[in-house]
């Protein structure tokens, strides 16, 4: 039986640091790095001199920011992807003005399960299908409908803990099926 500290979470967003490790009740950040920019080793040259200054990665003044959030840990998992995605995906601009006129198109693709993330929508590499990857982030098994609502088609996704799922959609067909990473089955 868990006690209600053990179904607590702190989560901790950052733009930037290299890695992490928690021990001894302690989240431990590595912020900068100082390895050498990669050589190449010409005969029996050093990859870096050593009788000169060589420039490091991480010299010079560094910004780091940093979101933490706690909640439950059911919470915490749940949406944890999702807001490092939005606090490390830069907004950019698009000049588009639309005139406001005409009817709002359905959205392409639709999920249910809020948690699942679509990582990829694009054309197939050889053919007019579509692909769309799945992953989910918790490492729970969970289940989404995926569905196209301007074709009519929907399925149920199920998901393994952690797994990214490739399907190959034919809207010609109205079919979507499992795929590999590569499209080459």
């Amino acid at each position: 039986m868990f006690s209600d500290l053990d179904q607590r979470a702190l989560t901790c967003i950052n733009d930037g640091t290299y890695g992490f490790d928690y021990a001894s009740g302690e989240l431990r950040l590595s912020l900068l790095r100082s390895a050498a920019y990669s050589g190449l080793p010409v005969f029996d040259r050093p990859i870096l001199p050593q009788d000169r200054f060589s420039p490091r990665i991480d010299q010079g003044e560094r910004l780091f920011t940093f979101w933490i959030n706690g909640g439950s840990s059911t919470e915490r998992r749940e949406r944890i992807d999702r807001e490092a995605l939005s606090h490390n995906e830069k907004p950019f601009t698009l000049s588009f003005f639309p005139s406001g006129r005409g009817t709002p198109h359905p959205p392409a693709v639709n999920l249910s399960d809020a948690v699942v993330l679509m990582s990829a929508f694009k054309k197939a590499e050889q053919s007019d299908d579509y692909i769309i990857r799945l992953f989910e982030p918790t490492g729970l098994a969970r289940s989404t409908v995926l569905e196209f609502p301007s074709l009519g088609m929907s399925q149920t996704i199920d998901l393994a803990g952690f797994e990214i799922r490739t399907l190959r959609i034919d809207p010609h067909n109205r079919t979507i099926q499992a795929y590999d990473l590569l499209e080459q089955n």
